[in-house]
């Protein structure tokens, strides 16, 4: 009807309509704002313990505990939404706005008149944005104005979503982190749908056309898209080439694009952000934030407020890290004991001086095979990854390892006694003065590992591979290796066979086994390993193969010390060894599975000059197999090398032409 129409153009109803739309602005905004920070404040209360622990999330002022995953999917998801109606509601806003700036246009010519009305219309920040007068629009206020919209409608959602990503990569689950890059995805498309209705006031020209008023609007037209543009473009480099874990698979796919512009200020800006070194003084990374867990000195049993060995003997375990993916976890001097990490991976972590006493590394099989079979799934358990990661030192007294992956691995120094390594996959590892006494390495694939000064006395080697190995100067009385496969392993073991590194100051360093050694290490495994299954299965591995006093005779022994004597006597040239060590190192570098942290571990040994402090070396000086695995490392066909960064392939770069010749 006319005079329904006739509202269409009432400058009081189109005034009438802002006012209105300018009320449940104001309100609206300021829940968003506190929605924002809400969320600021819970994710920045997240620490790495209480990642680790996978510790609940308390809502502030609430009170309300929400499980950690569940917290880091669900709040990007709440704020998109929240996100969404309220850039919605100020497209609207915008939208009535433009409205009645055409009509006071069309009916109103006065300067003067048009900006007394802009006056009256109520002081919310977005209206006075909007549709103020040119004078405050146009200046100093103007731009404050137009600062607090971009700052907490653009700027701030994109900066909570990084957050929520830089706060969570260090867990390492590939998909609530995919998660998260979408979500910044879907926030900048919603900035590019309906930040320029509002940002560029379409509608709203100047009640004046002077100079200074053309010059602002064009400069807010520029700085508008220069910075929906910068926050694109930083939020692709940050989520895709910056913010990335280990092993994760976007993060291999970046690192063997060589080509791309920009590779090392990426590099650069990823180690300030994320991927920084641990400040031994602070024990905290060095960078902003971090892509891993950052943990030393953590210790379990004070956090669960453990007092007496009778409490952690009561439970089956102290914490759950089944599956969990610790890549590159610092947790150097951690008491892990009776931590369950049945299938973690822990590739590549630095676990020195760790207490993993009773810990459960070992195999998740399937619990319904059968099931699995009919449905042509795969039926491989899951075992525990540790490649390339640091243990040296820790304690695993009676530890079951098996199956393990511990390709590349440094366990100098480990004390291992009594533990199970069924299978386990060593190659390249370095076990330079580990405490293997009585433990058991049957089927264990030792190809190009380091044994040097070992202590193997009653270890079982039953059909372990030991192509290449190196054991110098290991003590092995009592250690039945017979039936392995050591093509090519250097081998020269103390003499004489019934022997042990002297514990006093005696001027000898090699003393005779005898009951009272045997009683220490019985002694040792009994307070190392609490009582149960694990202690008794120890005890059992180390007697009667190390009681110097058995009931009835062994009969193999003297079959033992002949198979040592034959193999000190024969040593292979050291070309052959080196070519043999050469070949394992490759084929477990290369491997798929382990990448990228097996072929960077090797890396690191190969570099290494010092033989006597860090890693050490195996190749001797001039020898061409550096040279040679350095090449085979850096190429496209190698699988296992595929996420090494820039700093990994330069050192690799030097090892080919210093090592290219032979030593004459």
């Amino acid at each position: 009807p006319p005079p329904l129409a006739a509202k269409a153009t009432d400058l009081e109803a189109l005034r009438t309509a802002v006012v209105d739309a300018a009320g449940v602005s104001a309100g609206l905004w300021l829940s968003y704002l506190f929605v924002l920070f809400y969320l600021l404040v819970a994710a920045g209360a997240v620490t790495h313990k209480d990642l680790f622990f996978e510790s609940p999330v308390k809502l502030p002022f609430l009170g309300i505990d929400l499980p950690l995953k569940g917290f880091f999917a669900l709040g990007p998801g709440l704020f998109l939404i929240v996100h969404t109606y309220v850039l919605l509601h100020f497209t609207l806003l915008a939208g009535k706005v433009r409205a009645f700036n055409r009509e006071l246009w069309k009916q109103i010519d006065d300067f003067a008149v048009r900006s007394d009305l802009r006056r009256q219309l109520p002081a919310n920040i977005f209206v006075q944005f909007l549709a103020g007068p040119s004078n405050d629009r146009n200046g100093v206020v103007g731009w404050f104005l137009w600062l607090i919209a971009l700052i907490s409608l653009v700027v701030g959602p994109i900066f909570l979503l990084w957050f929520f990503e830089l706060q969570f990569l260090k867990y390492h689950d590939a998909a609530i982190s995919n998660w998260h890059r979408i979500a910044v995805g879907i926030d900048l498309g919603l900035m590019w749908l309906f930040w320029w209705r509002i940002a560029l006031r379409n509608g709203a020209p100047p009640d004046r056309r002077g100079v200074w008023d053309l010059v602002v609007n064009a400069a807010q037209y520029i700085l508008t898209y220069v910075l929906m543009i910068g926050l694109t473009a930083c939020s692709v480099a940050l989520l895709v080439t910056i913010a990335t874990f280990p092993g994760e698979d976007i993060e291999g796919w970046y690192s063997r694009q060589t080509y791309l512009p920009f590779r090392d200020t990426m590099q650069q800006a990823r180690n300030s952000l994320i991927a920084g070194d641990v400040d031994p003084a602070s024990r905290t990374p060095e960078s902003l934030w971090s892509n891993r867990l950052v943990l030393p000195g953590l210790d379990v049993v004070v956090h669960l407020k453990l007092d007496s060995d009778p409490k952690i003997d009561f439970l089956h375990e102290t914490v759950s890290l089944r599956k969990r993916n610790l890549d590159d976890a610092v947790l150097i001097g951690a008491v892990l004991r009776k931590v369950d990490l049945t299938g973690a991976s822990l590739r590549r972590a630095k676990m020195d001086g760790a207490n993993l006493r009773q810990a459960k590394l070992e195999c998740g099989d399937w619990s319904d095979r059968v099931k699995r079979q009919a449905e042509g799934k795969p039926n491989e358990p899951i075992c525990a990854q540790l490649q390339g990661a640091s243990l040296d030192g820790a304690q695993l007294q009676g530890a079951s390892l098996d199956r393990a992956r511990l390709q590349g691995a440094s366990l100098d120094g480990a004390q291992l006694q009594g533990a199970s390594l069924f299978r386990a996959q060593l190659q390249g590892a370095s076990l330079y003065g580990a405490q293997l006494q009585g433990a058991s390495l049957d089927v264990a694939q030792l190809q190009g590992a380091s044994l040097d000064r070992a202590q193997l006395q009653g270890a079982s080697l039953d059909r372990a591979q030991l192509q290449g190995a190196s054991l110098k100067a290991t003590f092995v009385w009592r250690a039945d290796i017979r039936s392995a496969d050591g093509t090519n392993a250097w081998i020269v073991p103390v003499q004489p066979y019934r022997s042990v590194r002297c514990d006093d100051n005696t001027k000898n360093d090699i003393c005779d086994w005898t009951p009272p050694t045997f009683k220490g290490l019985t002694d040792l495994i009994s307070r190392a390993v609490p009582e149960g299954r694990m202690r008794q299965m120890a005890l059992n591995r180390i007697d009667p193969r190390l009681n110097p006093a058995p009931a009835e005779p062994r009969p193999n022994d003297l079959a033992i010390d002949d198979w040592w004597d034959k193999r000190d006597t024969s040593l292979p040239s050291r070309a052959a060894h080196e070519a043999e060590m050469a070949k394992y190192w490759e084929q477990a570098g290369c491997l798929a599975r382990g990448a990228p942290h097996v072929a960077r571990a090797l890396t690191q040994r190969l570099a290494a000059n010092n033989r006597f402090w860090g890693p050490v070396n195996p190749f001797e000086s001039g020898s061409p197999h550096a040279a040679k695995l350095a090449a085979a490392f850096l190429a496209e066909s190698c699988a296992g090398a595929h996420g090494l960064w820039a700093d990994d392939r330069s050192k690799m770069q030097q090892l080919i032409p210093s090592a290219a010749s032979p030593t004459p």
